[in-house]
């Protein structure tokens, strides 16, 4: 009976660290064409809001979140603001959360952006990575560099087109051709059957044990 308790304290744990255990893969490229050697920008403003977009397909990967990256630089006395918004018909819609640099944004260089909450991009889904600045064009502007390298996408992801806004990002218009310097990185989330599974596994294991120990007995 001892034996039996132990071992169904030790599953119990054994399952709380599954997640843990999954996260420790680390995360990998969901979408992205950074590095590259950027020559051209497009200027960031409060009244020049520029996104570029991703899909997530049916068959695509969930995956949690973990950083941005983003090809930016900060104008005089101007912020860098950036976001992950939801999609709406094709464009930005509802406000997800901010982005916030893991350092000061200064020269054009890649610039790493943290979620300010844990967030999850599921299949069947689209997204929006919103870049704008403090002042208004065209004083104190900063700049997001337009894509240099070739964009890589994780299975069943796909680039879904930029657009731009002059009005606080109450309208969008297709910035037809546009694709900005820009990466999403996240851990890949396990689906439900696959802990399933593993409970599975682990009762089975259980079940030899406690066998065993009551044919030794």
């Amino acid at each position: 009976m001892l034996m039996k308790r132990f071992l169904l304290c030790m599953l119990a744990l054994w399952l709380c660290l599954l997640p843990p255990l999954a996260e420790a893969q680390g995360p990998v490229s969901v979408i992205g064409n950074v590095p590259g050697t950027p020559a051209f920008v497009n200027a960031l403003a409060s009244n020049n809001w520029w996104a570029d977009g991703f899909a997530l397909s049916p068959a695509a990967d969930a995956y949690a979140l973990q950083r941005v990256v983003l090809t930016v630089s900060q104008g005089v006395a101007n912020d860098v603001f950036a976001a992950l918004y939801a999609n709406a018909a094709g464009q930005p819609g509802a406000l997800l959360m901010a982005l916030t640099p893991q350092v000061p944004v200064g020269a054009l260089a890649d610039y790493v952006f943290l979620p300010n909450a844990p967030v999850n991009l599921l299949p069947g889904n689209s997204y929006w990575l919103v870049v704008s600045g403090g002042q208004p064009f065209p004083s104190g502007t900063g700049r997001w560099a337009l894509a240099s390298a070739p964009m890589t996408t994780a299975p069943g992801v796909s680039f879904a087109g930029a657009r731009r806004s002059e009005d606080l990002g109450a309208t969008w218009l297709n910035a037809f051709g546009t694709t900005h310097g820009f990466g999403v990185e996240g851990v890949v989330v396990p689906e439900p059957g696959s802990a399933a599974l593993a409970a599975l596994g682990g009762w089975a294991l259980l079940g030899r044990r406690v066998g065993g120990a009551r044919g030794r007995a």
